[in-house]
């Protein structure tokens, strides 16, 4: 064994140092110890960001809101300050159109107003971004006519 304090040879079974006198069962101080490692924040993040990445891929899709119809055209007879003859025209318009296999959502109809005992009016056709022409009703008859 050697001396901690001059680091002579200390014999065996002796109490102190021959050569400084320093007690020999001084151990030297030890290192510290390496600071322990705690794994359970990481863990517990780990298991947090997993919940969250699990919670955001199954999470239910909100259902995709079904198309609008298209209110009906509601024609109001005896209407003070109305022109009901206009919405009945446009009314069989979309009729003779909707029978001729164009979809009544599809149609946007434009009046022009009363010229000559029949209204003018203009078709767009909204889904296919088409225009189905110009036509006229006739007030009285209620006749279709492509113009």
């Amino acid at each position: 064994m050697r001396c901690s304090n001059c680091d002579a040879r200390i014999p065996h079974g002796a109490t102190s140092c021959p050569s400084c006198g320093v007690y020999a069962l001084d151990e030297p101080p030890q290192p510290p110890a390496p600071p322990r490692h705690t794994w359970w924040p990481l863990a517990l993040l780990l298991v947090v960001v997993a919940g969250g990445a699990a919670f955001w891929l199954l999470r239910a899709k909100p259902p995709a809101p079904a198309a609008a119809t298209p209110d009906p055209v509601h024609v109001v007879r005896g209407r003070p300050g109305g022109n009901v003859a206009e919405a009945e025209a446009i009314r069989e318009l979309r009729h003779y159109l909707t029978a001729r296999n164009n979809p009544s959502e599809c149609m946007a109809v434009m009046s022009h107003g009363l010229r000559a005992g029949s209204y003018e009016l203009t078709v767009y056709d909204r889904c296919r971004k088409v225009s189905l022409g110009n036509w006229t009703v006739g007030a009285k008859t209620h006749e279709v006519t492509m113009k």
